[in-house]
């Protein structure tokens, strides 16, 4: 693209995470890596600005900066107390909501009106546990954790699929990776956030947040989203789920689908997945496996 329309691009390398750093159990958030990856990406961000200054002519406003990290720190806050509600049994809050939910904590995190959206929101389900309430519009059977991105072009079918079940939707990795809060005007700290990306992490850390999230979130089952444009996860997909299992013993699925092409993704397999799910949660809540 840069080629394309004759313009500079900066790249930010981040290196993977082979160490074990571990999971924060309480949270279902990974552990800070090692100080060099740290270091490493910092120098980067330190290289972009002055890249930045040079093709703009303009100096980095740092108030202008600090102000825009205090308002993400806001929404993210926000993000994640509304998010949060999902883990609750019942829970005040449709799950799949949270896809619905993200637009403006992935594009707009440093809008005034992002945080007090999410803070609605939060207000909202609040209320729904005061009065009894829920966004989930029926009996709520089945908690599942929805693993990976969302199957963007067939947001409507899948939630019909699993709701026609009772299947509700009380965690998940790829809502939770957004919840991102550092200390205003600390680079290091923000280097920290990129560099311990889910993505950039190993087998062993992706295990193991995934095993935490299914225990605190009273996860019945597990749909694993097989997104063709995320071929890191992709890969390491099939062994991780086999772990994961090994350590929840509950039951999973996957289908194959994509987050952009919908071409990758077939609406009778994520049905039957789903009906095969639902009959071995069923099976499991009875007591006959």
């Amino acid at each position: 693209l840069a080629d394309h329309f004759k313009v500079p691009f900066f790249l930010i390398d981040v290196p993977f995470n082979h160490e074990i750093c571990g999971v924060n159990e309480e949270t279902a958030t990974f552990n800070k890596v090692p100080q060099d990856r740290i270091d490493y990406v910092k120098a980067q961000f330190e290289e972009f600005i002055k890249f930045l200054e040079d093709i703009t002519c303009k100096k980095f406003d740092y108030e202008k900066f600090n102000e825009v990290m205090a308002i993400s720190n806001r929404t993210a806050k926000a993000w994640g107390k509304a998010m949060a509600y999902a883990s609750m049994a019942p829970t005040p809050l449709d799950g799949f909501n949270m896809f619905n939910y993200m637009a403006m904590m992935v594009c707009l995190r440093g809008k005034k009106e992002s945080a007090m959206l999410y803070e609605m929101i939060a207000a909202e389900m609040e209320e729904n546990i005061k009065e009894g309430k829920s966004q989930f519009p029926g009996e709520q059977k089945y908690r599942i954790m929805w693993d990976g991105i969302a199957c963007w072009p067939y947001l409507k079918h899948n939630y019909s699929s699993m709701l026609k079940h009772g299947v509700v939707i009380s965690g998940s990795t790829y809502p939770k990776a957004w919840e991102i809060v550092y200390e205003v005007g600390n680079m290091d700290e923000l280097a920290s956030i990129y560099a311990g990306i889910g993505n950039n992490r190993n087998m062993e850390d992706q295990r193991d947040v995934r095993a935490v999230i299914q225990r605190n979130c009273q996860c019945d089952g597990v749909i694993y989203h097989m997104n063709r444009s995320c071929k890191v996860m992709d890969f390491m997909q099939p062994e991780m789920r086999r772990q994961v299992s090994e350590i929840t013993n509950i039951p999973f699925v996957s289908f194959d689908g994509d987050q952009s092409d919908p071409k990758n993704f077939s609406e009778a397999q994520f049905e039957t997945r789903v009906d095969a799910l639902v009959e071995n949660m069923k099976e499991n809540k009875e007591g006959l496996v």
